[in-house]
């Protein structure tokens, strides 16, 4: 099942959120809501068509939700029920007693009968395993109903799937659970038609009501803490689902250092998320989420300065750096409107700033008067992450994309200028209008000119060009 899951999900079937415009080519299109299906479409098995406007041409585009999986083997294409019902399709095929499992909450997957007796969670979108707590331990699902379908049964599964079954039991609807079980039982039965029930379904109803009892729930594993990873970040942020436990902001090794990374047990969290700011996870990768207007982290916990000494960078040599993902035509056109991670005022500090053409600036001041040095011509990788610093060796300031110098500008000796407000990750602390729209995976202060072996090392969960 493992070799059938990898193929399905790197080879075989592809996502779809907007289809890209026929007529022209554009990618920028929009959803233009539903449409009637044709004849063709419903001979096909499609019972509804979505509308895919192009933002650039305004032609229409048609995207018919099939739900017969021979269909789908000849467009394989498509969002999570098409995706589960093609691969149901394909694990029966291939002789292994498979079902449909339907969340209320609107998710489709696959279980399977594993050779120990057990029924096993298998996602094909997400190429998740035995994983049944990935929704409401990953993505945040609030799940109400579960149910589990084959041509020959019906079952409420609702208990494998989550840690917190009276939580669940409280937002289930009016109905009671004598009634719930009656009607699923009597669906059972139809589908049965007059056959025995088959031989799994006495230990799985064991280990169902087992589930419900008294002290039941098990912590998630390191695995079912990832948030949604198919669908773009819009989408998904729109259905809330990028994961709200997978990243924190947490004190680094050294004084001042600020890390927006992994959260681990006995980490000391002095982050506070503003504004929109959100934790997320990115093809495995704990990021936190600064795509709202406003969205930022704020340094708490920490001293602003010791002395007159910024407390973060310190007086003399230091580097600020950060690993992001962001889309370049989504900043703003002024390198100063798109600060990443900034302690900086009139006359004073630093900052760390995202240009929509050469990637990254910084900007450093001594004796009041700003310094700036930008990328020049480096380029935004097409996908991925990309790690991006700021380097102050006190006579020059350097600027790096991808760990290679690319920019660096003498600055004047002189004391540097103090801006006297916390440090901010995804907006300036002193004009709050201004902010990087991005994910950041990590990002650091550090009291010392850093060679880029030095730097924080790439993501993990992910490589820096995914």
């Amino acid at each position: 099942m493992a070799q059938l899951l990898r193929w399905f999900k790197a080879d075989c079937f592809r996502w779809v959120d907007r289809l890209p415009c026929a007529a022209c080519g554009s990618a920028s299109t929009e959803d233009g809501g539903p449409l009637e299906p044709s004849e063709a479409e419903r001979a096909r098995g499609a019972d509804r068509v979505e509308a895919h406007r192009c933002r650039d041409c305004g032609a229409v585009g048609r995207f018919p939700r099939y739900g017969d999986p021979l269909t789908l083997l000849e467009t394989r294409r498509g969002r999570c029920g098409e995706w589960a019902n093609c691969f149901t399709l394909l694990a029966a095929a291939l002789g292994f007693e498979a079902r449909l499992v339907l969340d209320w909450t609107d998710h489709v997957w696959t279980e399977f009968l594993g050779q120990d007796g057990r029924w096993r969670h298998c996602d094909p979108c997400e190429g998740r395993m035995d994983s049944p707590l990935l929704y409401e331990a990953g993505w945040g699902k609030e799940l109400t109903y579960v149910f589990a379908f084959s041509p020959a049964e019906v079952v409420d599964v609702t208990p494998r799937y989550t840690a917190v079954w009276p939580e669940v039991l409280a937002r289930r609807g009016p109905a009671s659970e004598a009634d719930l079980a009656g009607v699923v039982e009597d669906l059972d039965a139809r589908a049965r038609a007059g056959a025995a029930p088959p031989p799994w379904r006495a230990p799985e109803a064991r280990e169902l009501a087992a589930a419900r009892g008294p002290g039941a729930g098990r912590e998630a594993g390191a695995a079912e803490l990832a948030g949604r990873e198919t669908g773009s970040v819009d989408w998904r942020l729109a259905r809330g689902e990028m994961g709200p436990r997978a990243a924190a902001a947490s004190l680094g090794g050294e004084p001042g250092a600020l890390l927006a990374a992994a959260a681990r047990p006995g980490a000391a969290v002095v982050g506070r998320l503003c504004g929109g700011a959100r934790l997320c996870c990115v093809g495995g990768v704990p990021a936190l989420e600064l795509l709202a207007p406003g969205a930022c982290v704020e340094v708490e916990g920490l001293p602003q300065q010791v002395g007159g000494v910024c407390a973060a960078t310190g007086d003399g040599a230091f580097t600020v750096e950060a690993w992001l993902r962001a889309r370049p035509a989504e900043l703003r056109p002024e390198g100063f409107q798109n600060p990443l991670f900034s302690q900086h005022g009139p006359g004073s500090g630093w900052e760390l700033r995202l240009l929509r053409r050469g990637v990254v600036c910084f900007l450093v001041t001594v004796d009041g008067v700003h310094h700036e040095v930008d990328a020049g011509a480096a380029q935004w990788p097409p996908d991925g992450w990309v790690h991006v610093a700021g380097v102050f060796t006190g006579e020059r300031a350097d600027v790096f994309v991808g760990g290679q110098r690319a920019g660096a500008l003498d600055v004047p000796a002189g004391r540097r200028s103090h801006f006297e407000g916390p440090p901010c990750l995804g907006r300036n602390p002193a004009w709050r209008d201004r902010g990087a729209r991005c994910l950041v995976a990590a990002a650091r202060t550090s009291r010392a000119a850093l060679e880029p072996r030095g730097f924080l090392p790439a993501p993990r969960g992910g490589s820096a060009q995914e």
